[in-house]
């Protein structure tokens, strides 16, 4: 009789904890046959990942423990996926200066932090999404995934892809995608209960010693964001600085941005001004790259689906070169839910451009995919394809 109630102690006391911690498994695949062309260029068509308004195939881990007096703490590991081909990995960094590109290997680059919360808001140590990139995605009726995706990824985030003819870009520290997701971050969160109000700071030491020199704040972001959400209303304003350096010059980014979007029932419009900043960005002192984007975008429901139209123009001027590179996006897509997991979606995508530029339909916006495009070109660009998530 004693060792029976000792052992429903102990199941009651194991019960009682397990109540207090949770651990779940998510994610989502999402693979769309994809067809590019090019007029007087390249066409290319294959099977790709993204696109269907899953925010990219993914498997994650997330958790909480309530530690009581309304503190928790709690993690996140999150690992993208590139499920046409079976392999891992989103672009990462260990310090936000070296690009390391999708590979194999279990690498949770998406999402890798512990964190703290409570009445204070959130603390949130490691590797999470940059707090000045949110408004790129909840902005873009496509969320940056597929040929529909705002020119704000590919152009802005994801660095140089298009330059005036003759002008090459440098391939050392220019790529702005630690304003994308940032490494080795320190962030806070404001709680969730200031009348619609909440605002996030980010900041990622260099991890350089001190002795590095010109280099030595390489690797250094900070970002932060404030935002407004109540009903159908929807505004926020955010920007950042991701320092860089090719070995002798500054190669910094920075970017801001504000968006907005309107829930009418019977239609969510949405719009987003962006700027980019790159220092020095071709390798030559005061030669600096500027890009402008604004998207413009609806998402409908129509049926058991919903119709998403986006527009989005990009305009980039570089200093001491003649010429206004510009393409210009127009992008229609239809999601069609086959249940609260899964649907079915088709996108198609037209791209123009102007002044040099050589932007692709699929440029930046379909994982791992991609054609060459002439400068001054169109292209064109279509996703049919299909999202599962769990």
């Amino acid at each position: 009789m004693k060792k029976t109630l000792i052992t429903l102690a102990v199941l009651a006391a194991a019960g009682s904890a397990s109540a207090q911690s949770s651990v779940t498994i998510y994610g989502a695949i999402d693979n769309s046959f994809t067809r590019v062309t090019s007029k007087g260029g390249a066409s290319a068509s294959g099977l790709s990942s993204g696109g269907g308004g899953s925010i990219g195939s993914k498997l994650g881990f997330k958790g909480e423990e309530d530690l009581g007096g309304g503190l928790k703490a709690g993690f996140k590991l999150e690992m993208g996926l590139e499920t046409s081909s079976g392999a891992s990995g989103v672009p990462s960094s260990g310090n936000n200066i070296n690009i390391v590109p999708p590979g194999g290997g279990l690498r949770f680059d998406r999402a890798s932090y512990v964190s703290l919360s409570g009445g204070f808001g959130e603390v949130r140590l490691g590797r999470d999404l940059a707090a000045s990139f949110i408004n790129d995605v909840v902005y873009d009726p496509f969320l940056t995934y597929g040929v529909g995706s705002s020119l704000n990824f590919p152009l802005g985030v994801l660095g140089s892809l298009f330059a005036p003819a003759g002008v090459a870009p440098s391939t050392v520290g220019k790529d702005a995608s630690s304003l994308f997701r940032v490494s080795n971050a320190i962030s806070y969160l404001t709680p969730g209960n200031l009348g619609g109000f909440s605002g996030q700071l980010q900041f990622a030491p260099s991890e350089q010693a001190s002795s590095t020199g010109a280099a030595r704040k390489d690797g250094r972001v900070v970002t932060a964001r404030v935002a407004y959400d109540k009903g159908p209303l929807s505004a926020s304003v955010s920007g950042g600085k991701a320092n860089q350096s090719n070995g002798v010059l500054s190669q910094d980014v920075t970017t801001a941005n504000a968006g907005s979007s309107f829930d009418f029932g019977v239609v969510k419009v949405m719009g987003e001004f962006a700027r980019f900043k790159t220092e020095n960005a071709t390798g030559v002192a005061g030669q600096d790259f500027t890009t402008k984007v604004i998207t413009l975008g609806a998402v409908a429901p129509v049926g058991p689906g919903k119709v998403k139209l986006g527009l989005s123009q990009a305009k980039r001027d570089i200093d001491g070169t003649a010429g206004e590179p510009k393409a210009t996006k127009i992008a229609l897509g239809y999601d069609y839910a086959l249940s609260k997991r899964t649907s079915l979606f088709g996108t198609v995508a037209r791209v123009k451009n102007t002044g040099g530029s050589a932007v692709g339909a699929a440029d930046g916006g379909v994982a791992g995919f991609g054609a060459p495009t002439l400068a001054n070109s169109r292209s064109v660009g279509y996703d049919v394809g299909l999202l599962h998530s769990f």
